[in-house]
Order: C-alpha cells, then structure tokens, then sequence
C-alpha cells in the first residue's frame, strides 16, 4: 500500500512536469491623461492702508497661493505708467519689524520675487504668507490740511521656477 501513495504522488508529480497545471488570468487595461504643466496664482482682492500718516510705515501680512501645478516665482510690481505714494509699496518674506518711524527692511515693489512651491495635490493650493507695507517715512508729497486718498494696481507676475 505503501507503493501505491508513492505512485499517485509520482503520478501527480509528472503530470505537473509535463505542464498540467492549471492557473487562471486576467487582464487590466490602464490608461493615463497627463494635463499640461501650468501656473497659476490667487492673490488677495484688496489691501487697505488706513490709519497712516506721513513719516511712518505700515504692513499687512497677506497670503498668494499657487494654484497651478509647477514651482513658481512671483513678482509684484506696479503698472509702469503709475507715478505716486505707492511707489513706496514693499515686500517682505519677513514681519519687516515693528511699525515706526525707521524705515522697514524688505525690497520696494517690483524688486521683490519670491518662490511658492507647487501644491502637494495635484488640485490643490500652497500658500505663502509675505508682507506688504507702505513706507511713507521719506514721503514728500503730503499735505497738512487734507486727507490723500489714492489707489493702484498691483500686478502679481508668476513664472515657473
């Protein structure tokens, strides 16, 4: 009896030798849609000065996403036809310090370019905090008998980096 289980083994063991073996498959098929690199940016709307007299600085801390899907550097600068107090805007990556009568440290607009690395999902934000501040301690043009209201533009241009 004992020959016997050694001959079915035996058996068995050829029969998977000579390929009788049985398996099963399946196939997938995959598929990709790659978009296109692209950059993209989210700046505040508007940023109001108020409460600023001539001879001091102010600064706000304001938030520019990348909203594309590339590394990015941005600089903000003004229309070049504009001429007047905001060509005393500046930027900094840093709180410029405690508002005052001594100047901030950071660059004036348009000298200022800053990175934002991409988002970590793929439709996702990465936000980047920086400072804004009008420095109107070397300011020349006020007036001491009525209040100056003025605008600008401030562009924001994102390159990829």
């Amino acid at each position: 009896m004992v020959w016997g289980k050694n001959l079915i083994v035996g058996i068995i063991f050829s029969l998977a030798c000579l390929g009788f073996v049985f398996a099963a498959s399946d196939t997938m098929h995959v598929n990709a849609q790659i978009s296109p690199s692209s950059v993209g940016i989210s700046v505040p709307n508007e940023v109001n000065f108020t409460n600023i007299t001539c001879g001091y600085w102010k600064r706000q801390k304001i938030e520019i996403n990348n909203t594309g899907n590339v590394d990015i550097n941005v600089t903000p600068s003004l229309d070049p036809s504009y001429s007047g107090l905001f060509e005393n805007l500046g930027f900094s990556k840093n709180s410029p310090g405690v508002e005052s009568t001594t100047p901030p440290s950071g660059e004036k607009v348009g000298n200022y370019t800053f990175g934002i690395p991409k988002p970590e999902d793929y439709r996702g934000e990465n936000s980047k905090p920086i400072y804004i501040y009008l420095d109107l301690t070397n300011y020349s043009n006020c007036s001491s008998t009525s209040e100056i209201n003025e605008s600008a533009d401030v562009i924001f241009t994102a390159v990829e980096a």
